[in-house]
Parts: structure tokens; C-alpha cells; sequence
């Protein structure tokens, strides 16, 4: 399924959702608890802080922002960024089509990470799962853990004479427990990789440069 036809079929999963809103921003006041998924298209969700929502959150055309110490399912943006405050866990996916994605110290990610055209940004992060990018720059920074693979998939719509470049940045003492994997034969990738930073599983069709701290 190409790009266009993945957005489109997000936009109706949204539409028919029985919480979905249109042309209208969804704010999840402090301390709230909420069942349920949380849809909107042309429109923001705000969870604050300390929340529980039990379901997932998927916003078309709008970002999404997680407040300090709250609890959330799967993250979801088409064309719209995704961020999460301190010491945040998200129990499932967190996904954004064309958008950044930043996470603060003490998170908990336990399903995947994955963009693809927009960079991500760990701060102090445990990730469970794997970490995947398609046209994005990938940060890890303040002792964040992968506990999974970084991988460059192979998904883009690019000639074979196109090349994109793509930056890894591991540092502030990050780890790597997997692999790092470019699947795509037209990104050059550098890894650049900080000397109190580690991968301990294989770094496969990546140029490695070592950074001090």
C-alpha cells in the first residue's frame, strides 16, 4: 500500500470512529482518565498531565502532546508531530506519516517507534521495541535504551539514481541492544556514535563515526 492510500484509509478509520471529530481539537484535562479512542481530523489532541487514556489517540492534520506522567495507548499523526513529556509510558505503537517525534527523560515506550519523513528525538527514553525510519533523522540522547533494532526500512518511493541521507545519532551514554539496519539501498546513512555510547548488536550498510562526548 503506497503513502497516499495509507492516509486515506487512516482518514476513514477516523471518520466512522464513534469518538471522531472534525475541524475541532480534543483536550484531555490534568488527571483525567479516558476510555476509549480518540480520533480528529484537522484538529490537535492535548492530553495533560497525569492522565490515563485507555485507547488510542490518532489525529489527520494535527499533533499530538502528551503531558508529564501520563498514560497512554498508541500514538498516531498524519502530517502533524507527536510529543511526550517526562516520565510519560505508552503501552502500544507510537506512528507519525509526515511528522517529528520527541520524547522526554523517564518515558516507557513498549511497542514500536516509526516515521516516515520526520526525525525522532529520544531524551532518556526506553524503547522495547524496535525503531523504524523511512526518511527521518534518528536522535538518541541522555542514555536512552532500544531495546529492539534501528531500522532504515525500505518503503520509500525513490528513483535508483536518488539518494537521501539519513543521520543516527547515538550519544549521552545511549544504547543500542539490537541491530543497526539500513534496508534501504538508496539512503547513506551515517551513524555517528559517542564513545560512552553502544551497539551491542550489528551496524549493516552504515558508516560509523565516532563522535567524542
Amino acid at each position: 500500500m503506497n503513502n497516499k492510500n495509507t492516509i486515506l484509509l487512516i482518514i476513514g478509520l477516523l471518520l466512522i470512529g464513534c469518538t471522531a471529530t472534525v475541524n475541532k481539537s480534543i483536550y484531555i484535562e490534568d488527571g483525567q482518565t479516558k476510555e476509549g479512542d480518540i480520533n480528529t481530523v484537522n484538529g490537535a489532541i492535548i492530553i495533560g498531565e497525569n492522565c490515563k487514556v485507555f485507547g488510542n489517540s490518532r489525529a489527520v492534520n494535527g499533533h499530538i502532546e502528551v503531558g508529564k506522567g501520563s498514560l497512554v495507548e498508541g500514538l498516531t499523526t498524519v502530517n502533524g508531530s507527536i510529543s511526550i513529556a517526562r516520565q510519560c509510558s505508552v503501552t502500544n505503537d507510537i506512528r507519525s506519516i509526515n511528522g517529528r517525534i520527541d520524547t522526554e527523560m523517564e518515558t516507557k515506550i513498549d511497542g514500536r517507534v516509526s516515521t516516515i519523513n520526520g526525525d525522532i528525538e529520544f531524551k532518556g527514553t526506553h524503547i522495547l521495541r524496535d525503531v523504524e525510519t523511512i526518511n527521518g533523522d534518528l536522535y538518541l540522547k541522555a542514555g536512552s535504551v532500544v531495546e529492539g533494532n534501528i531500522i532504515v526500512e525500505d518503503k520509500g518511493h525513490f528513483s535508483d539514481d536518488e539518494k537521501h541521507r539519513i543521520d543516527i545519532y547515538i550519544m549521552q551514554e545511549s544504547l543500542v541492544k539490537g541491530d543497526v539496519r539500513v534496508e534501504n539501498k538508496n539512503a547513506v546513512v551515517e551513524l555517528h556514535l559517542s564513545e560512552n555510547s553502544k551497539v551491542l548488536g550489528d551496524i549493516i550498510n552504515a558508516e560509523i563515526i565516532y563522535e567524542n562526548n
